[in-house]
């Protein structure tokens, strides 16, 4: 935040764009000024650009040496392992322990890792940038264009249908114009032979009914018939059973009187 307020004091107006650069990269400045500092040693003393010698004590030779503390190395580590797990623990809190905002992220980004719907996430807020804004937004005034040049062709392709159908049903009555005339006394022929007709149905029904009767009386007729032939058998051998008896009985009587 307060290098964006820096950014934002507009320094490079007041101050050039050289300073603004060693503010924003101090160890570079640094680095800037030690170089300037050993070219104007070498451009005031020539015989130091020359290969190192043994040097005496008590010469004027200036001697930089480049001190570096070992703990600088790793505080610088620690940073960045701190800034990591600072990362780290906001993606956390971002998609917390539950697993369906990861599902709700892999569904909505295609995707499985946490890394690659970062990059897709990445690259659609990069079609918010005003030039693809505009691009985009050219390509949705000419699909729009063409949209409206669709629908007035299906308007127009309707319209077309439409009076094509109603040629056709015109066509269709001019045809059937002379019918038309005699269909008002052909419905009056219809409807007086409606009563015939219905007579007749009426009649075929009842010689059905009659052919039936005729069929269950034909019936009857033949289990009568096998019945009083059953019983004429029945009575001749009944009559002859009765004769024999009487026979018999005279013939006792006959004995008896004997």
């Amino acid at each position: 935040m307060l290098q964006e307020q820096l950014f934002g004091l507009k320094l490079e107006d007041f101050l050039g764009s050289e300073p603004v650069k060693d503010l924003q990269d101090p160890s570079g400045s640094m680095k800037k000024k030690l170089l300037a500092q050993l070219e104007q040693l070498k451009a005031s003393r020539p015989e130091l650009g020359q290969p190192a010698k043994a040097k005496l004590a008590g010469s004027d030779d200036v001697i930089y040496e480049l001190m570096m503390k070992p703990d600088s190395s790793k505080l610088e580590e620690r940073e960045k392992l701190a800034l990591f797990e600072g990362r780290l623990d906001a993606l956390e809190k971002a998609l917390g322990p539950n697993p369906e905002k990861m599902s709700v992220l892999s569904i909505e980004t295609n995707t499985k890792n946490v890394t690659a719907a970062i990059s897709v996430i990445n690259g659609r807020l990069s079609l918010l940038e005003p030039v693809h804004l505009d691009h985009v937004e050219g390509r949705l005034a000419a699909l729009l264009q063409k949209l409206n040049q669709v629908s007035e062709k299906k308007a127009a392709i309707e319209e077309s249908e439409k009076n094509n159908k109603i040629a056709e049903l015109f066509e269709m009555v001019s045809a059937n114009q002379a019918i038309a005339s005699a269909l008002p006394e052909v419905v009056d022929r219809l409807d007086s032979l409606q009563a015939l007709h219905e007579q007749a149905m009426q009649f075929s029904k009842t010689m059905v009914q009659l052919d039936t009767l005729q069929q269950k009386l034909e019936s009857n007729l033949s289990n009568n018939q096998k019945i009083l032939q059953e019983t004429k058998a029945k009575f001749a051998d009944n009559l002859s059973t009765i004769q024999q008896n009487f026979d018999n009985m005279d013939q006792r009587l006959a004995k008896l009187k004997k």
